[in-house]
C-alpha cells in the first residue's frame, strides 16, 4: 500500500527534498556531533567496527569523533538504541555475556528501517510517507539507505507491538 503511494511522489531530487527539511546540515556534522543531537545527555551508544564483537567503543556525550573508530573490516556503525555499556547474561544465547543484547538497552526509543532490495529513490520516497518520525537517514556502506525512526516504546514488548503492524507495509 505505502509502496504504491510512494511511487506517486514526484520529486526529482528526493535526497535534496529530505535534506532540505532537516533541522541540521548533515554535511556539516561529524560522528560525535550527530550522536549528540540524537541521544540525550547521560546516554551511551555502542559503536562497532567488527560485526562479531561486543563493540569497540561505548560513546557518551563529550567524546570527540577522533576517539571513535573511523574504519573497520565491516565498516563502522552503532547500536540504534542507547545502552548501559555493561555486559549482561543473554538468555537467548545460553547466558553468554553481551553488551549488545536487549538486556543492555536503556531505552527502546528507535528502530532502523532499511531495504537491501529497493531502488534508493523508491525507498526514499517510501520513507518520506512512512508513519514514523524520521530522526536520520544515512547511507550504509554504499549498499543501502537506512532510516533511524522514533518509536518511543516503553520496553521491548511495547517496541515489538508498535513495529509489528507496520512491517508488512514496509516490505518491498
Amino acid at each position: 500500500v505505502l509502496s504504491e503511494l510512494a511511487s506517486g511522489i514526484t520529486c526529482d531530487a528526493i535526497e535534496a527534498f529530505i535534506s532540505d527539511r532537516s533541522p541540521y546540515r548533515p554535511d556539516l556534522i561529524d560522528s560525535s556531533g550527530f550522536l549528540e543531537r540524537v541521544y540525550q545527555s547521560g546516554e551511551k551508544v555502542l559503536i562497532f567496527a567488527n560485526y562479531r564483537s561486543q563493540g569497540q567503543v561505548v560513546w557518551s556525550h563529550g567524546m570527540q569523533s577522533q576517539q571513535l573508530p573511523a574504519t573497520g573490516p565491516d565498516g563502522v556503525w552503532y547500536l540504534a538504541n542507547p545502552v548501559d555499556g555493561d555486559h549482561h547474561s543473554n538468555p537467548r544465547q545460553g547466558g553468554k555475556p553481551s553488551r549488545r543484547s536487549q538486556e543492555s538497552i536503556t531505552s527502546f526509543r528507535f528502530a532502523v528501517l532499511e531495504s537491501d532490495v529497493a531502488e534508493t529513490d523508491h525507498w526514499l520516497r517510501l520513507l518520506a510517507i512512512a508513519p514514523f518520525q524520521i530522526v536520520a537517514i544515512y547511507h550504509s556502506g554504499g549498499r543501502s539507505v537506512h532510516a533511524l525512526v522514533h518509536i518511543g516504546a516503553h520496553d521491548k514488548n511495547d517496541w515489538d507491538t508498535r513495529i509489528k503492524p507496520v512491517k508488512p507495509l514496509l516490505t518491498l
